[in-house]
């Protein structure tokens, strides 16, 4: 949908009345829409939750505004529970070469309950180098 006239903002691809505050992307679909509040949250509550947490996010390491973000997929895979990852321009890159790398580090051969202390132990070497990275950029 274009915008109107009067301004830059699009309208609401779903009821054409309201001014669009939500864009999702349907990922690999070739889908997308641009919502208001009360489209995105009749339609898709599902895509009204995340948008709404990512409207006020926070990097989860230095504060700074988050451009990305999405399920924390180590955390469930390790037993934690589901929650998503925002990361700034700068702690995004640094997060996941130190992930990368420590995943190169992983045998082959575990059995599932061996891989997932050692995807445990990638998690806290991960925060710990995120800490450090984030205290040594700050100073």
């Amino acid at each position: 949908m274009k915008p109107s006239p009067e301004s830059d903002q699009a309208i609401c691809s779903n009821c054409g009345k309201r001014p669009a505050t939500n864009y999702i992307c349907y990922g690999g679909t070739g889908k997308s829409a641009e919502l208001c509040d009360d489209c995105i949250n009749t339609e898709d509550p599902t895509s009204a939750a995340f948008t709404s947490e990512a409207k006020s996010a926070k990097c989860v390491y230095c504060g700074g505004v988050p451009c990305c973000g999405g399920t924390d997929t180590l955390s469930q895979i390790t037993g934690g529970p589901p929650k998503n990852r925002w990361m700034c321009m700068s702690c995004s890159p640094e997060y996941y070469a130190f992930m990368q790398a420590a995943f190169s580090g992983i045998a082959e051969g575990l059995t599932q309950e061996e891989q997932i202390n050692q995807l445990k132990e990638v998690g806290a070497k991960t925060e710990a180098h995120m800490i450090a990275f984030v205290s040594r950029r700050d100073n």
